[in-house]
């Protein structure tokens, strides 16, 4: 088969795949990904939002029927189908720990935590953090791949020239832009900020643009902001692809930020964010690591893991139950309980002043199963947590034996005085 061939039956087995929707209730139809080269492949932007979207409402609704979805669409080798793959265990060491936290996301990722909208491929370096590139660029894919990610941010030197980066929390970071930029801040915390983005060429490859940026006391921003004119007292600075900028500021100001692409038909893009000093709550992505609950009478344990993350829709807080059976020494398999329930209550502090907000709580519960799991989905995206704010709550029954409550708390918060 030639080359030619090969790409035209390609395209025909996405097309058609694309116009079928699953439907799973009477009342629900998705649309999913075609799956080449156990890559998830989307044809465009409005394809994979809406997708995902509705999978992610999904999750929240009906979680049976998205589990039925994933066994019967996506069955492809995904980070999330690894996950449920790691049925055997000898030590928390060496259970799959992806870094991946979105529980509907990781069943579009590969094991290389990639997927596919359009020409791009987009990959996931942490839990906020992607790189988009051309999907026929097989060097820079491979440059990507090699890149160490161990969650902790990957710094503009490891990326390469023709891949752009941005939040994984902003829509317009899913694509590849052509003759512009984007640009993003970011509070690092205590004080300390980060201004990013990426300046494009008419070809999509790297851009020359300038880059302003300054704080201000709050309430008193440029009063012609966005479309300010001569900024005197901003910060300038020359970029060429990516850019990151950091600086660090004493007491809770307004940063402004504006980058301008060096061609005709480029947009200026702008971008601002209320930053506080010295907060007493954090509002960064946290994950606690697995931890482990064992029954020795009953030869059952369950593990279990909090997380809070946010991506273009919510602020979240979640927990996973697992349930394991005993079989020997080192041997500790996923296997289906009568009973388990997993809970998460979560106490919101408002991301400025850090003062409580309100408190909610989540339950899920299942018969005959190994895994419980529950969401809090918040919209306002600007909560934030210290030490203690999250509490998950796992048990169940084995047979007719009750397994006791047991507790743990999300911890890591830097919740600087």
């Amino acid at each position: 088969m030639s080359a030619c061939q090969k790409n035209e039956d390609l395209q025909k087995e996405s097309t058609e795949n694309n116009k079928m929707e699953a439907t799973i209730r009477s009342d629900i139809a998705i649309n999913p990904p075609s799956i080449i080269d156990s890559l998830a492949v989307f044809s465009d932007s409005a394809h994979f939002f809406s997708f995902y979207e509705q999978l992610d409402d999904l999750y929240d609704e009906d979680i049976e029927s998205f589990y039925d979805f994933i066994s019967n669409h996506l069955s492809f080798n995904s980070v999330g189908k690894l996950l449920e793959a790691d049925t055997l265990l000898s030590s928390l060491e060496d259970k799959y720990n992806p870094l991946i936290m979105d529980e509907v996301m990781r069943y579009v990722l590969n094991p290389y935590y990639e997927f596919q909208i359009g020409n791009d491929l987009i990959t996931y370096l942490n839990y906020d953090q992607i790189v988009v590139s051309d999907i026929s660029d097989n060097v820079t894919r491979a440059e990507i791949r090699a890149i160490e990610k161990d969650g902790s941010f990957i710094p503009i030197e490891m990326i390469p020239d023709s891949a752009f980066w941005g939040p994984a929390y902003e829509p317009s970071s899913f694509a590849r832009t052509i003759c512009g930029c984007n640009i993003s801040i970011r509070e690092l915390g205590c004080g300390d900020v980060r201004v990013w983005g990426r300046c494009s060429n008419v070809l999509g490859g790297r851009g020359k643009g300038t880059v302003h940026y300054q704080n201000f006391p709050i309430g008193f921003g440029p009063a012609t902001w966005p479309d300010y004119g001569p900024l005197p007292f901003f910060n300038e600075e020359e970029v060429r692809g990516n850019f990151s900028f950091t600086f660090s500021i004493s007491e809770p100001r307004e940063v402004y930020a504006r980058a301008t692409p060096n061609c005709v038909l480029g947009v200026k893009r702008f971008a601002n964010e209320e930053v506080e000093v010295n907060n007493t709550c954090d509002y960064k992505t946290r994950s606690s690591d697995w931890m482990w609950h064992q029954y020795t009478t009953f030869g059952v344990a369950v593990s279990m893991k909090l997380r809070h993350y946010r991506d273009w829709r919510f602020d979240r807080v979640s927990i996973e139950v697992v349930a394991y059976k005993y079989y020997g020494p080192g041997d500790w398999r996923q296997e289906n309980i009568n009973y388990l329930y997993s809970r998460i209550e979560a106490d919101f502090k408002d991301r400025n002043s850090c003062h409580f907000w309100y408190h909610d709580s989540a339950q899920h519960s299942c018969s005959n199963c190994r895994r419980s799991s529950r969401r809090i989905k918040n919209p306002r995206r600007s909560t934030a947590f210290c030490d203690g704010d999250l509490r998950g709550y796992a048990g169940g029954l084995v047979g007719t034996n009750l397994l006791w409550e047991v507790s743990g708390t999300l911890e890591g918060f830097e919740c600087c005085e």
